[in-house]
């Protein structure tokens, strides 16, 4: 798939680092080996801490998503058990998320795929997009995940 627009999280870009909201724990680190899409290149690993919504929020990310269909997170992660991972965005001019979207994941890596519809970025909403939420719940402290990068397609 051609993306239609650069990356809106690249773990190495130090440009993104003042934009870059986390309320958790985190560094940099090799992927793991068997992450076999990014085994030898830095990922994000973030330790959800003990807060109502442990996650990162992108600030002021590009603002029209018209272009595109999707939202693709690429993360693993760790442990045994599933994990709640939820995506929301927020929109210039309101108040809140536009909408919540949760996602049960197994443990290991996974291409998080949103359709836009579903964070409500489509039609005229797609054109004032003011920050992209990833998080979780409090009763997932201490564990972690790895980001590898989140883009839109």
């Amino acid at each position: 798939m051609i993306e239609c627009f650069p990356r809106l999280l690249e773990i190495d870009s130090f440009l993104q680092k003042p934009l870059l909201s986390i309320n958790s724990n985190h560094a940099t680190i090799d992927a793991p080996d068997n992450w076999i899409e990014f085994a030898g290149r830095e990922v994000l690993k973030i330790r959800w801490a003990d807060t109502k919504y442990p996650g990162l929020e992108l600030k002021e990310v590009v603002s029209d998503w018209t272009c595109c269909q999707k939202l693709r997170v690429d993360l693993y992660v760790t442990g045994d058990e599933p994990m709640l991972i939820t995506t929301a965005v927020g929109h210039w001019g309101r108040r809140g998320a536009a909408a919540y979207v949760p996602h049960m994941l197994n443990p290991g890596p996974h291409q998080l795929e949103v359709p836009l519809e579903r964070l409500g970025a489509i039609g005229n909403t797609a054109q004032s997009i003011s920050n992209l939420i990833v998080n979780t719940s409090r009763q997932f402290a201490g564990r972690e995940i790895l980001i590898a990068g989140i883009r839109l397609e």
